[in-house]
C-alpha cells in the first residue's frame, strides 16, 4: 500500500509538471520563431520611386538613412539580365524617373527564379542598399541606386 501512495503522488506530479513543461517548450519555440522572423524583416519598406526621390532630394541624407540597410521594394520590372563584368544577375525596377533607376543584384543561385519574371511583372525584392552611382548613359547622367544580396520575396 505504501507504494501505491507514492505512485499516486508521482502521477499527480507528472500531471502537474507535464503541462508546465509543455507551456515552457511552446513559449520557447514561439520566441525562437519570432526572432527568426524579425531577422528577415527589412529596415525599410519603400517603393522604387520613393527611394529614388530620397536620393534625388539629398543623396547624402539618403545614404545616411539607407546605405548598408535592408530595404524591401515592391514594383514593376523594367529589365532582367546578367552583368558578366561582376558575374551577377540583376533586376531593374521601372520608375517614373528618366534619369535614375533602382537595380537589384542577385547571385547566380537565383537564376531559376529570375527566369520566371518578365518585363512588367510585379515583384517584391529585398536587398541591402549600397548607395547611388552616377553613370553617363545615352548622353545624360543617370543615377543607379544599387542593392546587393537581393532576394525575391514573392
Amino acid at each position: 500500500m505504501g507504494n501505491q501512495k507514492k505512485t499516486g503522488k508521482q502521477c499527480l506530479g507528472i500531471f502537474v509538471a507535464f503541462p508546465i513543461a509543455l507551456i515552457c517548450v511552446i513559449f520557447a519555440l514561439c520566441s525562437f520563431a519570432q526572432k527568426a522572423e524579425s531577422a528577415n524583416e527589412p529596415d525599410f519598406r519603400i517603393g522604387p520611386d520613393e527611394l529614388i526621390s530620397e536620393y534625388a532630394n539629398n543623396s547624402l541624407a539618403a545614404d545616411n538613412k539607407f546605405k548598408n540597410k535592408t530595404v524591401r521594394l515592391t514594383g514593376y520590372v523594367e529589365d532582367i539580365g546578367r552583368n558578366e563584368n561582376i558575374r551577377q544577375l540583376y533586376v531593374q525596377f521601372d520608375s517614373g524617373y528618366t534619369d535614375a533607376r533602382v537595380v537589384c543584384f542577385f547571385d547566380r543561385s537565383y537564376e531559376n527564379q529570375l527566369i520566371k519574371l518578365s518585363r512588367t511583372s510585379r515583384v517584391t525584392i529585398q536587398g541591402v542598399v549600397v548607395g547611388m552611382e552616377i553613370i553617363y548613359f545615352n548622353n545624360m547622367n543617370m543615377g543607379l541606386i544599387q542593392l546587393i544580396n537581393s532576394q525575391i520575396i514573392n
